[in-house]
């Protein structure tokens, strides 16, 4: 282990990895995801059951550091059971309003001004994936994408979706409804619309934060709020699980 840099893996239950401009992904479904998006990594950490597999896929591009469970255990400060580690180079999150011309407007568009759980961002982000959005839009307050949670929950799938940072709320707002999107807020409110009773071509959906909802100034950026009809006096959904739906309704 000569010369190889341990400095990302170190105390990783209390370290802030963006400083370094890297970010952590763990579990062998995760990293092969990682590896296989294109995503310039720094080193690989694994168990040496799974060395040959990771020396193999690493082309000698980047390091792989064999170690036992105890021994990553110890330098990482957590309980390590998933048998491999990787660090990559954090991708640009760019601006969209510098941006806006490479934003795909073809499909729809997934919107999250303050989505500060890594739990919630990460199932947000996979089922976006799996219902074919290519872009999410985060706003100053959301959660860092590229957390190790989040990026753990997503299960690899941050890598291969495009993400947005709002600088200029309006500025963003008044391109997508100049390339025809319909702003679709998600709201419990009295004025709201049952999902399945909405259509439309191109559609921008704004999430809520889970305790408060959509902030004022997104709810009223919206052409339209709907909501999911829920019985048995259940007043609301996870966001993640409410994602799921609207996202399902809205592409079918």
């Amino acid at each position: 282990m000569n010369n190889i840099d341990l400095t990302p893996y170190y105390d990783l239950k209390e370290k802030d990895i963006a400083r370094l401009g890297l970010f952590i992904c763990e579990g062998k479904n995760t990293v092969d995801r990682m590896i296989s998006s294109g995503i310039k990594v720094h080193s690989l950490v694994c168990i040496e059951d799974l060395e040959a597999y990771y020396k193999g896929l690493s082309k000698n591009e980047f390091p792989v550091i064999t170690m036992s469970k105890k021994e990553i255990s110890g330098i990482t400060g957590i309980a390590f059971h998933r048998g491999v580690l990787a660090s990559g180079f954090r991708p640009e999150i760019r601006n969209i309003e510098n941006h806006i011309g490479s934003l795909d407007t073809e499909t729809a568009v997934v919107i999250c001004p303050e989505t500060d759980n890594p739990d919630n961002l990460g199932s947000i982000i996979r089922t976006s994936c799996a219902f074919g959005i290519n872009n999410i839009i985060i706003g100053k307050n959301c959660i860092d994408p590229y957390k190790r949670k989040t990026i753990r929950v997503s299960m690899g799938n941050v890598f291969f979706i495009n993400i947005w940072h709002v600088e200029d709320q309006e500025a963003t707002v008044n391109f997508l409804k100049s390339k025809g999107f319909t702003m679709i807020g998600t709201s419990l409110s009295d004025d709201s619309i049952d999902i399945r009773e909405f259509n439309c071509e191109k559609k921008a959906l704004v999430l809520g934060h889970e305790n408060y909802g959509i902030p004022e100034d997104w709810l009223s950026s919206c052409d339209i709020k709907v909501k999911i009809p829920m019985l048995n006096n259940t007043d609301s959904l996870n966001v993640s699980v409410a994602a799921g739906i609207f996202l399902y309704v809205m592409t079918r």
